[in-house]
């Protein structure tokens, strides 16, 4: 099923619609092509390197045509979803001008939740005044972004690219319960890991589309990887160890300065502020939390 959505913010049901990416790797050209039959064509729009393809609670996916009218698709299962943002990544690499890492958003943690205390359940704010009757509302972001540094426990598959999709599956750690092992930056995995896991968050999942200069370049890595590969990769990351030493994947209440507008946004917080104070912790260094408190 489709919906838009115009620049009146005007949303219109299109009802059952078929979804493809219909292009060449020659001439990196690609569409993505909505369709109610193959004689009726609802739109079409180019897929550049810049597409941003958002998947959302599994089954959704949304994008911007260029006429900047956003198209939300609810697919049939999250196997479909999953596998459509993949060959949006595949051609998004395969028209980009120069080789690059492409990455590719399949599953992202919660984004947050409200919390609420009383002054005496929170003993250790340092701003509070016994005196008023204040509570402090925290909104918690959610697990935290990994970085150089830390070690991640991913579940994976990785694939050859072959004409512009998946080919053979030459990895995969998705039957057995151990996860791999990988701490970024320690250079004991190809580049394109190394930066492409940077960002994620305990339970997300994202797509990586590697170039031969971000894997295994010109040698390959015989017999399974042959030289000048594009590799594919989907990517779960199960377990974090920051590299600070914390075990602890979850932030302490507070809340993420650069989702502050979108999160009060979604959960409808409306606060009267009586007092802002940054409050940053060494295992929260890179994503301090911004603390608020208001009246009751």
């Amino acid at each position: 099923h489709a919906h838009s959505n115009n620049a009146e913010r005007a949303y219109k049901s299109m009802g059952r619609v078929g979804a493809a990416i219909l292009g060449s790797k020659p001439t990196k050209s690609f569409s993505i092509v909505l369709y109610y039959n193959k004689t009726k064509q609802i739109g079409s729009t180019p897929i550049t390197d810049e597409l941003s393809f958002i998947v959302q609670n599994d089954t959704y996916g949304s994008f911007y045509d260029t006429a900047r009218q956003n198209w939300s698709l609810q697919f049939a299962s999250a196997d479909a979803a999953n596998t459509f943002a993949t060959y949006v990544a595949i051609a998004k690499y395969c028209v980009a001008a120069e080789p690059k890492l492409v990455v590719q958003e399949l599953k992202t943690p919660d984004k947050g939740r409200v919390r609420r205390y009383r002054p005496s359940s929170y003993p250790r704010a340092p701003f509070y005044s016994r005196s008023l009757a204040l509570s402090i509302s925290l909104i918690d972001c959610g697990a935290l972004a990994i970085a150089t540094g830390d070690t991640a426990g991913v579940k994976y598959r990785g694939w050859l690219e072959a004409n512009g999709k998946p080919g053979d599956l030459f990895d995969s750690n998705i039957e057995g319960s151990k996860t791999f092992r990988v701490t970024l930056g320690a250079g004991k995995v190809i580049r394109g890991w190394d930066q492409g896991l940077v960002g994620m968050r305990k339970g997300g999942k994202r797509i990586l589309v590697v170039p031969p200069q971000l894997a295994y370049g010109a040698t390959g890595a015989p017999p399974r990887i042959p030289p000048n590969s594009v590799l594919i990769f989907e990517i779960e990351l199960s377990r974090v160890k920051f590299g600070s030493g914390d075990d602890d994947d979850r932030s302490p209440p507070g809340l993420c300065l650069h989702h502050t507008l979108q999160l009060l946004h979604q959960l409808q917080v409306c606060p009267l502020p009586l007092y802002l104070s940054l409050s940053i912790s060494p295992s929260v260094i890179r994503e301090p939390p911004l603390m608020m408190m208001v009246a009751e």
